[in-house]
């Protein structure tokens, strides 16, 4: 609704008139000024001790499980990777970031759809040779107000939107990857104790080894050389074993990372993850489903879709600048006496540039946008092919693993029995049982190598596969409530 003007109430009297409408316009004028808060500069210290102190026991934590419908493990129940995957949601700083993104594009949306404000000017002059009886003041006050085109704001507004929607599937994405993170680093853990559990009993075999070698050595039963080999290997035992414990707690320090804590934390927590040696009996896999997942609902496709909608949008900006928008600048002057009233209306001019250039080049970035999603779909449906090959390498490895395994302990039960019946001694028994331990060092090493499988084949989809989660049915645990 147009602004009126109501000056009857004015003193008639020039200087009156002017001051009472000064008045007015800086009472509008300085209606909408704000004060501005001081500087808020970024407490470091602060921080530092934030991040020290997080724990899960937090209570945004729990708040995130009541949210998803999905029960809190406790500081000393089970923690499964779902549940991992909530707390480290809440604790992680670039999820928080992204939310805070995300209130930013909301507001940006709803600022593209405001209206642009008036303007007002005010010019008193005097003159100072003014003929007699005619007053020296010349008023003029002037409200100017842009109206846009629809089309013009709406595509405005579709950009904004297009951003905002961009910034979510962004969100999306950090989100995802704090997922993989997790996995990765949980049953890499996992696997490393297995190592350590494997190397301790390699180590201590290897040691009743070098003694039995060493016994049968002082009674002149074997030559010294075997006393060096087994000399040597165990010190090779107990290097691999340091090893081992070296990369378990490097695996731990990962895991905490990737939750948000300190490693102390993760010493004592307990996890309820599946053993990786069920993945040799699932089910095969819906290949066809796959690769639809993977050309269409990845998550860095969806985000590169929405950069493709905030492209078409700026398009669609550039086209609707070619419907100028319309000013009107009602006015009012006091001349000399004479009250006048104006109504001035102005328009752009499309003759120096009717944007086809700006045009141009947002379908330009329109069409780039698009090729982006098609490199993107073509690099997926690649990535996908070559998991699901490692994924059937690594099935295939580790039967032929669990096959050797198997008849390295079927030798370790016949050497048993032989050395209970006396017709082999106590150092081919060991021997037997170390080269039984180095089949099941081989079979960790396969169980690596297909959890790897898994991991590259879920970043192919960009959705968990195995574990099944329950996360896909509530997301919203990722995000607060506002």
């Amino acid at each position: 609704m147009a602004p009126r003007f109501q000056l009857e109430s004015f003193n008639t009297g020039p200087i009156a008139s002017a001051r009472a409408i000064g008045l007015s316009l800086c009472l509008l004028w300085t209606a909408g000024c704000a004060p501005i808060p001081a500087s808020q500069p970024f407490d470091r210290e602060g921080s530092r001790i934030q991040i020290q102190q997080r724990d899960l026991a937090a209570a945004s934590i729990r708040a995130a499980f009541e949210r998803g419908g999905l029960p809190y493990p406790g500081t000393h129940g089970r923690w499964s990777l779902d549940a991992l995957t909530v707390a480290a949601w809440q604790l992680r700083p670039e999820l928080a970031r992204m939310r805070a993104l995300a209130v930013a594009a909301n507001a940006d949306v709803e600022a593209a759809g405001r209206r642009p404000n008036p303007s007002w000017s005010l010019t008193p002059e005097w003159i100072s040779h003014a003929a007699t009886g005619t007053s020296p003041w010349v008023t003029a006050l002037l409200l100017s107000q842009l109206f846009e085109p629809p089309a013009l704001r709406q595509a405005r507004v579709d950009k904004a939107q297009t951003q905002a929607d961009l910034v979510w599937q962004q969100q999306s994405q950090v989100a995802w990857e704090i997922r993989q993170q997790l996995a990765t680093a949980a049953f890499e853990w996992q696997l490393e104790q297995l190592a350590v559990a494997q190397t301790n009993r390699t180590l201590a075999l290897q040691q009743q080894l070098q003694a039995a070698i060493e016994s049968a050595q002082q009674f002149g039963a074997l030559p010294l050389r075997e006393r060096l080999a087994a000399q040597e290997q165990g010190a090779q035992a107990r290097i691999a074993h340091e090893e081992a414990l070296q990369r378990a707690r490097e695996a731990q320090a990962q895991l905490a990372a990737a939750i948000g804590v300190e490693v102390s934390l993760v010493a004592g927590l307990s996890l309820d993850l599946p053993d990786v040696e069920t993945l040799a009996g699932q089910p095969a896999l819906d290949e066809s489903a796959l690769r639809r997942a993977a050309a269409t609902d990845r998550i860095d496709i969806a985000s590169a879709l929405a950069d493709y909608a905030s492209a078409d949008s700026l398009w669609r900006e550039q086209l609707s600048r070619r419907q100028p928008g319309l000013t009107l600048s009602p006015g009012y002057s006091y001349d000399s006496g004479q009250r006048r009233w104006v109504l001035g209306v102005g328009g752009e001019l499309p003759i120096n540039d009717d944007y086809g250039p700006a045009i141009a080049a947002a379908s330009a970035r329109r069409d780039a946008a698009g090729h982006q999603v098609e490199a993107l779909q073509a690099q997926a449906l690649a990535a996908l092919s070559l998991a699901m090959q490692q994924l059937q390498e690594g099935r295939r490895a580790l039967k032929q693993a669990n096959a050797l395994v198997q008849i390295q302990q079927q030798q370790v039960d016949s050497q048993q029995a032989r050395a209970q019946a006396g017709a082999i001694n106590r150092r081919e028994l060991l021997l037997a049982q170390l080269q039984a331990l180095q089949a099941g060092q081989r079979r960790i090493d396969v169980l690596r190598e297909l959890v790897r499988a898994i991991g590259a084949l879920e970043a192919a989809v960009q959705k968990p596969l195995w574990p099944a989660s329950a996360l896909a049915r509530a997301p919203e645990v990722a995000t607060e409530e506002p």
